[in-house]
């Protein structure tokens, strides 16, 4: 390969990578906002709860029949209907894998909702549950190699094609029922163990194959509760605590590292919020959201070393009128899903992070390098291919 050959490639990669790496590993300054809309009914409304690492956006939304359907939304084809269960009556849509597969619960009262998978090739299929198959399961996360992981029966479970669903178990000094949230690709599940009512108390746990469920421990002895909402492909695990013993708000969020153990990170900002839920990226970028419609609220975004930012600070003008409810997931390229309430309407939506000046500039003197190089003919002084 001649040399500006190789420097035109050279150049071309770089472009590539400093998008990729700057979206993936930074919060970024700006992040531009997608209204996802709704699927066609009478009631304009939508909400996201995944999104994969190619921009494919999962939840639900309410459709012609008046009830919830789950929907995949992509940035081409816009809100698809992915259907109900045969004899449910409403579904909704929790994460999506790399592959386009999704995965969620369809409801039909509180005691046979099941959890399902739905593919392109065969639509919506029932995963059944832990006993006979008129239990309770829920379907709420997927991984590359298409394991699903959720909760039926009071059990958490991991479910594999041929194999079907098995029983993750519980820990021992919480061992009133257990569900897992979240696996990655390397089939690390993450999870909760709860101990029995009146007194109801969680305990986050992480589950491999061959060491079964570890309990993740606590960042102080007056810890009463965590529980974990997302696992990344580095086994970092993020959830919420309470901690009774702290001085004024008692919730806060963690991250856990078999490293590092688990720690406090704290509350979201502006609001000084617990969080509700918290959602990790590969590179250790987490959003997350807390409060209610009638109270202090906030959604918020970090990196590893903190702190949390008012992630509304960081949206550009697409952003105005919203008012922001919840954010429930990030990829690796730094996109964000969530929900808000736009002219009176709950409405899904997608941020995408705005590339900064000397990310646009890189890109652009790599894409001009990498078009056809012409030269001028000696003979005839018109541009011709070389």
């Amino acid at each position: 390969m001649k040399p500006l050959a190789l420097l035109t490639r050279a150049c071309f990669t770089l472009c590539l990578f400093t998008l990729s790496t700057e979206a993936l590993c930074e919060v970024a300054a700006s992040y531009s906002l997608t209204d996802l809309g709704s699927l066609p009914s009478a009631s304009s409304h939508s909400q996201a709860s995944g999104i994969n690492n190619l921009g494919q956006v999962v939840g639900a939304s309410i459709a012609a029949d008046g009830r919830f359907h789950a929907f995949m939304w992509d940035a081409d084809t816009g809100m698809a209907d992915l259907g109900l269960l045969p004899g449910r009556v409403s579904s909704m849509a929790r994460a999506i894998n790399d592959l386009g597969q999704v995965v969620g619960v369809a409801t039909e009262g509180p005691s046979s909702d099941h959890g399902f998978l739905w593919t392109s090739a065969q639509g919506m299929m029932d995963l059944g549950d832990l006993s006979d198959g008129s239990g309770h399961s829920s379907a709420n996360d997927i991984n590359n190699a298409g394991q699903v992981v959720g909760g039926s029966m009071g059990r958490a479970y991991l479910w594999e094609a041929g194999s079907g669903m098995m029983d993750l178990g519980v820990l021992t000094e919480f061992s009133a029922s257990s569900e897992a949230t979240a696996i990655n690709d390397a089939s690390q599940v993450a999870g909760n163990s709860f101990t029995a009512n009146p007194n109801a108390a969680s305990r986050a746990f992480i589950w491999e194959d061959g060491a079964g469920l570890q309990d993740l421990g606590v960042t102080s002895a007056t810890v009463n509760n965590t529980e974990a909402t997302a696992i990344n492909n580095s086994a970092v695990v993020v959830g919420t605590l309470n901690d009774p013993g702290k001085s004024g708000t008692t919730g806060a969020g963690f991250v856990y590292s078999s490293g590092q153990g688990m720690t406090d990170i704290g509350t979201l900002q502006p609001s000084n919020v617990p969080p509700n839920h918290l959602a990790i990226n590969d590179s250790d970028v987490m959003v997350g959201y807390g409060g209610s419609l009638f109270g202090p609220s906030a959604i918020a975004i970090r990196d590893s070393e903190g702190p949390w930012i008012d992630l509304t600070s960081r949206i550009d003008s697409s952003g105005l009128g919203w008012s922001f409810l919840e954010v429930t997931d990030i990829n690796n390229a730094g996109q964000i899903v969530g929900s808000g309430i736009f002219n009176g309407d709950v409405h899904a939506f997608i941020l995408n992070p705005v590339p900064e000046p000397t990310t646009l500039g890189v890109m652009g003197i790599g894409l001009l390098l990498a078009l056809p190089r012409r030269r001028v003919s000696n003979s005839t002084g018109l541009l011709s291919p070389k």
